[in-house]
């Protein structure tokens, strides 16, 4: 698709062409903001799991398990 807007061949009123863009921009927004979103996901998961294992860690320690 944005071939077809930055094409020369292709005859469109610029106000199509921006619409086009417009519309482009868009999508590509929401694209990041998911791509945010599940980062931000992974890293609670991260976490989580750090955490988790410490605990089990400290459990083992705690009963001199190895």
């Amino acid at each position: 698709m944005l071939a077809d807007v930055l094409s020369s061949q292709l005859s469109m009123k610029d106000a199509d062409r921006l619409i086009m863009l417009y519309t482009l921009r868009d999508g590509m927004v929401r694209c990041l903001e998911k791509m945010h979103a599940l980062n931000q996901q992974e890293l609670v998961l991260a976490e989580k799991r750090i955490r988790l294992k410490k605990d089990a860690n400290d459990v083992k320690r705690l009963h001199g398990i190895q």
